[in-house]
């Protein structure tokens, strides 16, 4: 099997629409406008690539996702998602994904039809998911042990929301130095966040300030990463 990944620098800062891009709404003006120009930018570059792959969409399977939440003073919109990109809250982790192509899915062939699968998933899992795909399996020794589950048949089966589905948990950064030992554990319904006096977020926010600062200093950013992120006095 072929296996293809492309990462698009959109939707990121600096926040920059192209005017090319698919007529957006009028009401969206300013940085929320700009938004939706990169998002019909990326939009149509999807498009072009299923097209692209039509004589072999019977045999082709396409995960689309993003990596994290939006950013609101970019103009993103994280719906009812408490937070935002660099917090541990649903709207900071939690993103819109879809899986496509006629290979996974025979029944929609030919049909706009949209069903929803009410399994959790983390991003890790598409990884062992995909390896289902080629029928590439893994045993679990010693040496080996994939951090995904496969999701494969559950998604086959077409799964409602009261079966149970090969992932109840998701763990984020928990006990991990480099990010202040802040983090997250989801069980189910239920999410346990640990707030650090020091996290990712806040290194990260401090960051994004100084990057949008047209006089920002590489030496004061390396000086905050290291005393703030990396707990060493930097040079």
């Amino acid at each position: 099997p072929a296996f293809l990944v492309l990462a698009y620098q959109a939707i990121h800062a600096p926040i920059q629409g192209s005017p090319k891009a698919r007529q957006c709404p009028t009401a969206a003006t300013g940085k929320r406008r700009a938004m939706c120009q990169m998002i019909a930018s990326v939009d149509e570059s999807v498009e072009t690539i299923e097209n692209a792959l039509q004589p072999f969409w019977n045999n082709t399977v396409l995960f689309f996702l993003s990596d994290n939440g939006g950013i609101l003073r970019h103009g993103s919109s994280n719906g009812v998602l408490r937070g935002e990109k660099g917090s541990y809250y649903e709207g900071g982790i939690r993103v819109p994904a879809f899986i496509s192509g006629g290979f996974l899915l025979p029944q929609s062939r030919n049909t706009k039809k949209l069903a929803s699968y009410p399994g959790l998933i983390h991003i890790t899992d598409l990884h062992t998911t995909a390896l289902a795909l080629a029928d590439c399996y893994f045993p679990k020794t010693d040496d080996v042990d994939l951090d995904g589950v496969d999701h494969l048949t559950s998604l086959k089966n077409n799964k409602k929301q009261d079966d149970i589905f090969p992932r109840n948990h998701v763990a984020h950064n928990i006990n991990s130095e480099l990010f202040g030992s802040a983090g997250a554990l989801r069980v189910g319904d239920y999410k346990l966040i640990v707030q650090a006096r020091v996290s990712e977020s806040e290194i990260y926010e401090y960051g994004q300030h100084m990057l949008q600062d047209d006089n920002w200093d590489e030496a004061e950013l390396d000086q905050v990463i290291h005393q703030k992120l990396l707990r060493s006095p930097g040079e």
